[in-house]
């Protein structure tokens, strides 16, 4: 089975039968596997392990229990693709695209993935305390991008879900800037437990780069 870019362009000859044994010989070689058309892919429990793979398409690829670690991934695209389980430690994976992926115990532990795209609720399961480095990250709503630099915060309770950005807060599903809920609990009569609650959290946000995860 051989392997080819984007482009359709021959990128690895091989004799093997299976897309993961064909893979894992080019790595185990030092094959460079950049632009390659890996869409759509049944990848589960592969290894991946040093690879060297930018630019590359993995959409809507099965990468569950995938081992994905010590990598480069730069620039390529994870659209829809299932990283349940996978560990993808101590990576790059900058200028990545992760909209709608699906992710659960996904381990981005000591990886780097400055100026990446994120889209969808799963993303909130992704433990990013652990990651190296998240500089110019973006997580994308209804075709807005907003700043997501710092370790987002995820609140679930009996009501709704929250999720707190690097300035905005998205309840349920309404985005709001920290600046209009402060507005909104300025001009409230009522000071309720729900207004105390935003107010404290948006003082939380503010400095969580002095709380300890």
């Amino acid at each position: 089975m051989n392997l080819y870019t984007k482009d359709g362009a021959l990128l690895y000859e091989s004799s093997n039968e299976t897309l993961q044994t064909t893979l894992e010989n080019a790595i185990e070689e030092g094959v460079i596997l950049d632009q390659i058309n890996l869409k759509n892919k049944d990848l589960r429990n592969i290894n991946f392990d040093t690879v060297i793979m930018r630019h590359a398409c993995l959409v809507n690829a099965d990468l569950t229990g995938a081992n994905m670690s010590e990598a480069i991934f730069d620039h390529t695209d994870f659209s829809q693709t299932q990283l349940y389980n996978t560990c993808i430690a101590y990576s790059s994976l900058k200028a990545c695209t992760f909209i709608n992926s699906q992710f659960g115990a996904t381990d981005f532990s000591e990886s780097q993935i400055d100026g990446s795209t994120f889209a969808g609720s799963s993303l909130f399961s992704i433990v990013f305390r652990a990651v190296k480095s998240m500089q110019n990250v973006h997580f994308l709503y209804e075709k807005i991008a907003y700043s997501m630099q710092n370790v987002p915060i995820h609140i679930t309770n009996s009501a709704h879900d929250i999720n707190v950005l690097d300035d905005h807060i998205l309840i349920e599903h309404d985005m709001f800037s920290y600046e209009e809920l402060e507005l909104s609990q300025h001009a409230s009569e009522n000071k309720s437990d729900l207004v105390v609650f935003y107010n404290d959290l948006i003082k939380l946000s503010k400095n969580r780069s002095f709380i300890e995860y």
